[in-house]
């Protein structure tokens, strides 16, 4: 049985950070607090309103169901927030536990939950990638909004990628937070209903986390989100930014590409650049 404890470091102590790559071989995930100071994080907070009032403003349909929303290619949308999020300290993290000196950013999301009698969100990985074509075979997962191609990628592609959620606000204990399977990042590629299964027989992990703080995972790491047990705070939603990332020396296979985004970030160790 794992703690959650023993996967936490701060991003400001070098020597704890060292083992979030053997965290993530082993767990398939790590947290990480104190990645930014107060002013700035402020910063990163007011630009995900101000997104979410642009995108609310134009598109009132993401709301419609109320409970669980999600604002695709947010980085696209706002550059901005990519260069924020991605500071130098939390880049050179994700570098170092990578093994590589420069990440390709393949999406980024904001995705949030409402009150205390939302929808569950069911176990699962993030096996998907955006490529570019659709292929229509027995990995294709269709298109998602606006037209980008889906498809599951193979265990040996999502072992050269890795995802950063950053918590915008905080993921409260018996709020809905998080909820992982430490150790089933090993397991291959597989649908929902073979990750309901197996999680059944392993241990099970809610990870609550401060607002600034960031997880760390590996893309086939199992988990899923409750419903929150307890009421949430006025004008907290659980807003998550969560970035995916693959190294640069990896492609799709079957002869595809990753999709080509209008808005092309990577991360070096001095942070988020935009080309």
């Amino acid at each position: 049985m794992i703690e959650l404890e023993a996967i936490t470091c701060s991003a400001a102590d070098p020597e704890s950070t060292a083992q979030v790559s053997s965290w993530l071989d082993t767990y398939g995930c790590a947290l990480v607090t104190d990645i930014y100071c107060a002013d700035a994080f402020d910063e990163i907070v007011a630009l995900t309103h101000a997104l979410e009032a642009q995108v609310h403003s134009a598109r009132p349909e993401l709301y419609a169901e109320g409970s669980v929303w999600s604002i695709k290619s947010v980085f696209e949308t706002s550059p901005e927030l990519a260069i924020r999020c991605m500071n130098p300290l939390l880049s050179r993290i994700l570098l170092d536990a990578m093994h590589t000196n420069a990440l390709v950013l393949f999406a980024g999301t904001l995705m949030a939950k409402t009150g205390a009698e939302d929808t569950p969100i069911n176990w699962h990985q993030d096996n998907g990638i955006p490529v570019d074509r659709d292929l229509k075979d027995e990995r294709s997962k269709g298109t998602r909004e606006g037209g980008v191609p889906y498809r599951m990628a193979t265990k040996d592609v999502l072992d050269r990628c890795v995802q950063c959620r950053i918590h915008i606000e905080p993921h409260r204990e018996k709020g809905g937070c998080l909820r992982v399977a430490p150790g089933s990042h090993a397991w291959d590629t597989m649908g929902y209903d073979a990750v309901a299964e197996r999680v059944a027989d392993i241990q099970q992990l809610d990870v609550p986390a401060p607002a600034g703080s960031a997880l760390l995972s590996r893309m086939t790491l199992a988990h899923m989100s409750p419903p929150a047990e307890n009421i949430l705070p006025d004008g907290e939603q659980r807003r998550v930014i969560q970035a995916q990332f693959h190294t640069s020396d990896v492609n799709p296979g079957f002869g595809l590409d990753w999709y080509k985004w209008e808005t092309a970030i990577r991360i070096g160790p001095e942070g988020a650049s935009v080309h």
